[in-house]
């Protein structure tokens, strides 16, 4: 028998011992014989935690074991995510051994007083419209809690107080239309202190137009990041309420430099997160084919990101920047575990039990180098210098990685196992396995309806067998005559004649003589029964060379 036959259009092969296939299935158990009697080490180690980890959650005990284990891990995640607050300390981003982390954590606990800013647009400042909603919307500001008490005058009420005492000032206590820029170019050329104690700050237009002006305020108690955000988004609403009212204004100063980004953080980590994961979604449903499977691998992952919120919020960190993109990236770390192993499940036949097994001897090997290979790769950032670089980077990535090999090698098998489906598309190796069994199959023989012949004498049987032996060996020892090659046919120094009748041995002469004619006598190489050289002169000519 030959000892491969393969399937060339399906570049299937199949292994034969005794001229008989060896199916897949069968030689599996002897595979995993061998692996585990002959190979130690971590492979024998591997084997034997898949094994372990199979039966743990094939066990009904063992996976309602680990699904209320991981379901109590995310609710309290959810908790540790629903006070997990906003922001940044700035004492981080330096080392700690410098001379500006001390500064920067003086300033926050001796240094409360921060100068803020809200500054009107271009506007119609002489309607009197106008200037009514600046007045309400200083006093707004003034009843801020965070706001410095008494909060200074502004530059409309100095306006106002000189334009009550030239006689310019309506019945309304406002300005007019046509007496507020002449009464503004007054005060300004003859009462600069006032003018310049009132810190407008005024920008001008072409025509000499408003176009900018300054409400200048002292807050406090704005310290903790928490504080801060909560003053920027009052503010902020002020400022809204103020534009729609047909005032457009905005603020600005320290504290929006620090929290301003963080007023909408939340709304955007949750955007980012949606999308990666309806990203991952598709592409898992595109690639594996599998809706069902592809809806627990997400899932899976959904887990896996409320699970590291909830952890990082546990070990005081807050929601930043560069946590919203640990977050979002953690996505496509994640995928990379629970892709593996949901393909192995996909690529297994048999029970849910069976599949699962299969999964875990293809990908828990695969799975624990690559999380290994991570922490190796980022625990030289435990060592920097700079605290946020260890917080908010190693910190991260390591939780990250227990959590990506913990949720698919015992959250996922547990849900493929519950809610997986039953049967697949057999993958390849599967369908190689069956199209090899049939092509080694013998064919069916067709029922006959004519009555079967009985069988003969033993006597007879020998006879044919005896028989058959020798046709086949005559068959053998005459070799059909080979046809020349078609580039030689043409060739005037090369001669065709045909093989004797009896089979060519290695101990005979390798010449023999010519028959008849002037050729006779003379010597002719045979190269091998059929092909020989004739006596020309022509073997050793540059030609044949």
């Amino acid at each position: 028998a030959s000892p491969r036959a393969a399937a060339v259009g399906g570049g299937i092969s199949c292994e034969h011992r005794g001229g008989q296939a060896a199916p897949a299935q069968a030689q599996q158990p002897q595979r995993a014989a061998r692996r585990q009697g002959g190979e130690g080490g971590l492979d024998g180690l591997m084997h034997t935690c898949a094994q372990g980890l199979a039966r743990l959650v094939i066990s009904p005990r063992g996976h309602r074991g680990l699904m209320c284990a991981f379901a109590a891990l995310t609710l309290f995640a959810l908790w540790g995510i629903s006070w997990m607050q906003p922001g940044l300390i700035l004492s981080e981003l330096v080392p700690s051994t410098d001379i500006t982390s001390v500064y920067l954590t003086a300033e926050g606990d001796y240094f409360s007083f921060f100068p803020v800013t809200v500054a009107t647009k271009a506007v119609a400042y002489e309607s009197p419209a106008v200037q009514t909603e600046l007045l309400a919307l200083r006093a707004r500001i003034a009843l801020m809690p965070e706001a410095v008490q008494p909060l200074p005058p502004f530059w409309l009420h100095y306006l106002l107080g000189y334009a009550n005492a030239t006689g310019a000032l309506g019945a309304d206590g406002l300005l007019a239309r046509e007496e507020f820029y002449p009464t503004l170019r007054a005060w300004r050329e003859s009462d600069p202190l006032a003018f310049a104690q009132s810190q407008g700050n005024f920008g001008y237009g072409e025509r000499g137009e408003l176009v900018y002006a300054e409400i200048p305020l002292f807050v406090h108690g704005v310290q903790e990041p928490k504080q801060c955000i909560a003053f920027v988004g009052e503010l902020q609403a002020l400022c809204d309420e103020a534009s729609a009212h047909g005032l457009p204004s905005y603020a600005l100063g320290l504290p929006f430099y620090r929290c301003e980004r963080y007023v909408h953080l939340r709304f955007w980590c949750v955007r980012g997160v949606c999308i990666a994961l309806s990203v991952v979604f598709v592409v898992s449903v595109v690639f594996m084919g599998a809706l069902r499977e592809a809806t627990l691998m997400s899932a899976t992952l959904f887990f896996n990101l409320v699970q590291l919120a909830g952890l990082l919020a546990f070990v005081g960190m807050k929601i930043n920047g560069a946590l919203v993109m640990a977050t979002v990236a953690s996505i496509g770390c994640a995928s990379e575990y629970a892709g593996h192993f949901t393909m192995a499940f996909l690529q297994a036949r048999g029970t849910h039990a069976e599949r699962i097994t299969f999964a875990y001897e293809r990908s828990l090997h695969p799975l624990f180098d690559s999380a290994c290979s991570t922490v190796l790769g980022v625990v030289m950032i435990a060592f920097a210098a700079f605290p946020f670089v260890v917080k908010y980077f190693f910190v991260p990535m390591v939780i990250l990685t227990i959590l990506n090999f913990a949720n698919a090698v015992l959250l996922l098998p547990c849900l493929l196992l519950l809610l997986g489906r039953s049967q697949h598309t057999l993958p390849l190796a599967a369908a190689a396995d069956d199209e090899c069994a049939r092509l080694e199959a013998p064919a069916p023989t067709p029922p006959s309806a004519a009555t079967p012949e009985p069988t003969p004498p033993p006597a007879q049987l020998r006879a044919r067998s005896a028989a058959a032996a020798s046709a086949a060996s005559e068959q053998l020892a005459q070799p059909s005559t080979p046809e020349p090659p078609s580039e030689w046919l043409g060739d005037a120094q090369l001669a065709w004649e045909p093989s004797p009748a009896k089979p060519w041995r290695p101990s005979e002469a390798p010449t023999e003589q010519c028959a008849g004619g002037a050729s006779a006598g003379r010597a002719r190489v045979v190269l091998f029964p059929g092909y020989d050289l004739s006596d020309e002169a022509a073997w050793g000519t540059s030609r044949m060379l």
